[in-house]
């Protein structure tokens, strides 16, 4: 039986990112540590090929988390070439591998998936988890340029509250977009973005966050600045209306609106406000297919003002 991989990119790339283990829901570098037989960090000395791969790569061991014998200089890694879930070994480039050894091959199975930036933070924390210490809870954080393509890495001093039950813990991004809270009671967790001019968005995996006794886990969350759309939607005799869907869109680097709203917000009285738009230039549109009459009815939509996000938390 083949056991799940996960190659973790520690040089090169987006800084801040980490291929994590992706297969299966909910699966991170930090779940799959205690029940991944071999976890070692190796730099690629053969590359596994562009593509779908020409067949294994080969690196020199540069440390043993755990599962292989210290003494082992080198590995043959079946990084999955010429299937769905190939991943590629660059060469001169530094990976975390989780597999398990057939035949003194390192088996994997990779699928693509988020990226999280783990040296120190990720390799500190699996170090601490092989050597049974207080629980870290880590992760990073993406300020979202637009509802669905990349954003960037938060800059450092923004906040992130961790709370569990009537507890309250707070962390700063260090670098990166990274953060940490070492010595973390066991349990479940929430996290969230807590910082001015941000807004808290989503988190991946989004499964209930599990910390274990002697072990780590691993969150990436986006958030996006909190600029605001507000404004009214009257009908013809200059009445409010409410309940009206109300969309911003971005527009792309080309100049051309994106087909599907980055936010929206529904009137109340007539009035709407839309939160959580970065710093950029919107399209503002009713949802035309939410209202239901037997007669065309005209709408005007009237913008009042727009707030600009305050500069981020630095301290």
């Amino acid at each position: 039986m083949r056991l799940l991989i996960s190659m973790l990119s520690i040089l090169g790339g987006l800084p801040g990112l980490l291929q994590a283990c992706s297969c299966a829901k909910g699966l991170t570098p930090c779940n799959t540590f205690a029940t991944t037989p071999v976890v070692v960090v190796g730099k690629v000395v053969r590359d596994s090929g562009g593509g779908l791969g020409s067949g294994p790569g080969r690196v020199v061991i540069e440390e043993v988390l755990k599962g292989l014998d210290k003494e082992v200089r080198e590995l043959e890694v079946d990084s999955s070439a010429m299937s769905s879930c190939y991943m590629r070994l660059k060469l001169d480039e530094r990976y975390l591998l989780y597999g398990s050894l057939q035949g003194g091959v390192l088996q994997n199975h990779v699928c693509s998936g988020s990226r999280l930036g783990g040296e120190p933070l990720l390799l500190g924390a699996l170090r601490a988890a092989a050597a049974q210490s207080a629980p870290r809870l880590i992760g990073a954080v993406e300020i979202a340029a637009s509802e669905y393509g990349a954003g960037r890495p938060a800059e450092p001093g923004v906040r992130i509250v961790a709370e569990q039950g009537n507890r309250r813990l707070e962390a700063r991004i260090i670098h990166d977009g990274q953060f940490e809270f070492p010595n973390i009671e066991p349990g479940e967790w929430k996290l969230r973005v807590d910082s001015p001019g941000l807004v808290h968005r989503d988190q991946w995996p989004s499964d209930p966050i599990q910390v274990p006794a002697n072990g780590c886990e691993v969150r990436w969350l986006r958030a996006a600045q909190d600029g605001r759309i507000a404004g009214r939607v009257t009908n013809r005799d200059g009445q409010p209306v409410a309940g009206i869907p109300v969309q911003a869109f971005h527009f792309d680097r080309r100049g051309q609106m994106e087909s599907s709203p980055y936010a929206e917000a529904k009137t109340d009285e007539g009035r709407y406000e839309i939160a959580g738009l970065p710093s950029e230039e919107y399209l503002v549109a009713i949802n035309g297919r939410s209202i239901r009459t037997n007669s065309p009815t005209r709408l005007s939509i009237t913008p009042v003002h727009t707030i600009q996000a305050p500069a981020s938390e630095s301290k």
